[in-house]
């Protein structure tokens, strides 16, 4: 219940995109002062996320890039979002102490003359360091506050805002799991539609031996999960009308020509179909 409650309250908010300044955190079409995200705290974050993906041995995919940039605005944002939650019901932190976390924790991270420099060079100057790292353990704090009220909210209170909300929650999280081999021009995806089709060669195959998007060819043409807002429209549609198991196109998008297969759907017919999914993510 808490997850379904946590994932439903950032749903209220949404984003608001500047030239300057990455976001601002918006409620009611309103936009929320002080609640917004800066474009060097973005790079910093973003540039965390990739080196992660790195360290952990996955790939870059280029195709992938604006999801990961999406990914990373809206996680930020999220965590505005917990701030802002909790000072409205009338939470504050004790900053003297977080201040005094985050003099411990500069003095650590900038003991060594070999890496403070780079340190200093990647977040800008040791005030940006500091900024950073207080609004991360902030966030922890916020997070932990919430995370001890939303319990006390009905399972009748869920139900209502589910009820009431359902479109919306509809286009953010209904997914779905697809592969797709991409190429330049539509007879090219024809051609090898049909090649599929007559069984001379699996989707799989085609996808390593023709498609454009390189890192994806390499697993077969395999793509995460995605939501609407995750990838073009065209794309979306034609996956999320189609049956699992069906494959369909040429598809037509800014990148090129696309042949999808589709694997899986996370479609919501109901209440519970919304409660069920957001409590096994």
């Amino acid at each position: 219940m808490k997850k379904v409650v946590l994932v439903l309250l950032l749903a209220v908010f949404s984003v608001l995109a500047f030239s300057e300044i990455i976001g601002y955190l918006t409620k009611d079409g309103k936009v929320l002062e002080n609640y917004y995200l800066e474009d060097k705290r973005f790079e910093i974050e973003y540039m965390n996320r990739m080196n992660s993906l790195q360290q952990s041995g996955q790939q870059y995919d280029k195709m992938k890039e604006p999801y990961y940039m999406l990914s990373t605005i809206k996680d930020i944002l999220n965590y505005k979002i917990f701030e802002y939650y909790a000072k409205e019901n009338g939470y504050t932190i004790d900053m003297e102490k977080i201040n005094q976390q985050v003099d411990d924790l500069t003095a650590q991270y900038l003991s060594n003359p070999q890496t403070k420099e780079q340190i200093i060079e990647y977040f800008g100057s040791e005030e940006k360091l500091k900024d950073y790292l207080r609004e991360a353990i902030s966030t922890g704090e916020y997070y932990k506050y919430i995370d001890s009220i939303i319990g006390n909210v009905s399972e009748k209170e869920v139900d209502d805002y589910i009820k009431n909300n359902f479109e919306d929650i509809k286009l953010r999280n209904e997914k779905v799991l697809t592969k797709h081999i991409l190429v330049t021009d539509e007879a090219t995806a024809n051609k090898i539609l049909n090649e599929i089709k007559n069984g001379q060669i699996s989707f799989e195959d085609a996808a390593k031996k023709y498609s454009i998007d390189t890192q994806s060819a390499k697993d077969g043409g395999k793509i995460d999960w995605v939501a609407k807002n995750q990838v073009v429209p065209e794309y979306f549609d034609a996956a999320f009308e189609a049956n699992v198991g069906e494959i369909v196109g040429p598809v037509k998008s800014d990148y090129g020509y696309h042949i999808i297969k589709v694997e899986g759907k996370k479609v919501y017919n109901s209440i519970n179909d919304v409660e069920n999914d957001l409590i096994t993510q």
